[in-house]
């Protein structure tokens, strides 16, 4: 027997939390969620961003074992026109009965409430971890990037859904050069005219994330799917990625003292998570640092430069510091990239990298919903 479970948060988390169980459990390449953050995202109380959306958890159960869920968010009318759905963190087995039971409520959610397009997976919100794996199933995930069977995309295609935009990764190496050799050996501070690089400080975390963010939202603002991100939920964001975290890697580049662009690479710690199951809390994230310096790979997380200085030192500076890592690093993994963004496109192709991944995010009109403008 079948049921749906449906409720506004996740006070209440063991039937969320198992779904991936069921649906990985032979899958050797997936790496668990770690469960204590996973919380931490959909608390309502402490994620900010739940301060302008509101939050519907759904879970699939049957014969009482839960085989389904998603979440479904809702931006408030005073910080965008609620017409729009934003399902995540979808997750389900090979069964048709139960996958039409849990799209059939996230559906009737939207049109009670008179919601138009219900679009996803965007975990939890647009700014976190997007999309459908649409291909690259055999290699394995890097940090924060999506992981998703094959049949996730082929059911949504025949419920109606849609490819509204795909987004792909891309990997290359840090080149071993002569040219990177001596950069990596002068560790002098990093300037160029008006134009200095330094590094992320932990003493003041807080700081140096509102700078960052200041960067990413100018440099973001038209991108795809751009909404306004408050710098409580970037400082919010940042717990997210401690797990990854150097401070070597992150870097502010600023211009008379105003940061202008913003680099952020992390490690590529899947391995080690794989190995802690999906546990979080203090032994996960020490173990986590104590093995940062056998870790090879990295994550180009974000990189930013604000329109006005996209032709200046900035660049130039950014490039440098990447140099300096080429002795500690091998390979880089890039997340999303929109599908032809040609600018970023062109500047991943000149630097050696290929796309190695696509993903999709999917979406809907609901029947009996006009289509609002």
């Amino acid at each position: 027997m079948y049921s749906i479970s449906i409720s506004q948060d996740l006070r209440r988390p063991g039937h969320f939390l198992h779904v991936p169980e069921e649906v990985y459990r032979e899958d050797p390449l997936y790496v668990p969620e770690v469960r204590p953050e996973l919380m931490r995202q959909l608390d309502v109380n402490r994620n900010p961003y739940f301060r302008k959306a509101d939050l519907t958890v759904f879970v699939c159960l049957r014969d009482g074992v839960p085989v389904g869920r998603a979440t479904m968010s809702i931006r408030k009318a005073q910080y965008a026109p609620p017409f729009i759905a934003s399902f995540g963190f979808f997750e389900c087995i090979r069964d048709e009965t139960a996958f039409g039971m849990l799209l059939g409520s996230l559906e009737e959610s939207c049109r009670s409430r008179g919601i138009g397009v219900l679009e996803g997976p965007f975990s939890p919100h647009h700014y976190g971890v997007a999309g459908f794996q649409l291909d690259g199933f055999d290699i394995p995930p890097a940090f924060l990037e999506a992981y998703t069977p094959p049949y996730y995309a082929e059911f949504f295609t025949g419920a109606g859904f849609r490819v509204a935009q795909i987004g792909r990764t891309w990997h290359g190496t840090i080149p071993f050069t002569e040219y990177a050799h001596r950069v990596a050996s002068d560790q002098s501070p990093l300037k160029a005219g008006r134009y200095s690089l330094r590094t992320l400080s932990l003493p003041r975390l807080h700081e140096d994330v509102a700078s960052i963010a200041a960067v990413l939202e100018e440099s973001f603002a038209r991108n795809w799917h751009s909404l306004p991100i408050s710098t409580d939920e970037y400082i919010f964001a940042a717990r997210q990625v401690q797990w990854g975290l150097n401070p070597e890697l992150v870097s502010i580049v600023e211009c008379d003292g105003r940061p202008v662009g913003a680099l952020v690479f992390l490690l590529d710690i899947n391995p080690i998570l794989r190995q802690h199951r999906g546990r979080g809390g203090i032994a996960t994230l020490f173990h986590a640092k104590r093995m940062q310096k056998s870790i090879r790979s990295l994550v180009a997380y974000a990189v930013g430069i604000v329109p006005d200085h996209r032709h200046s030192r900035v660049g130039y500076l950014l490039y440098r510091h990447v140099q300096r890592l080429a002795l500690q690093y091998d390979n880089v993994r890039t997340t999303w990239i929109t599908k032809g963004n040609r600018r970023i496109e062109n500047l991943a192709a000149r630097h050696g990298f290929t796309p190695v991944k696509s993903f999709g995010v999917f979406e809907k009109q609901i029947d009996g919903i006009p289509m609002k403008p």
